[in-house]
């Protein structure tokens, strides 16, 4: 990353983990996923999709929500 943004002039000054919440539970998450809004839909035949979906309300059906949904992700601040 550092050597792509260099190439304009911005160097790395920062770099730092956090949590970033994606939805407030896994049934509001599984509503953004069924919009395919992500590319890694675009990946994927139809019937993976349909698979995986059926899996997702199975599970779902099975665990009652238990919080939000949230993921690890890294942060880079930039400098010029």
């Amino acid at each position: 990353m550092a050597a792509a943004f260099a190439t304009v002039n911005l160097r790395p000054v920062a770099l730092t983990s956090l949590r970033q919440r994606l939805a407030a539970s896994r049934t509001e998450y599984a509503a953004r996923l069924r919009l395919r809004a992500s590319s890694i839909f675009d990946h994927m035949t139809e019937r993976e999709i349909t698979e995986g979906f059926a899996a997702l309300d199975a599970d779902l059906a099975t665990h009652p929500d238990t919080g939000p949904v949230e993921e690890d992700c890294d942060l880079l601040v930039l400098a010029d």
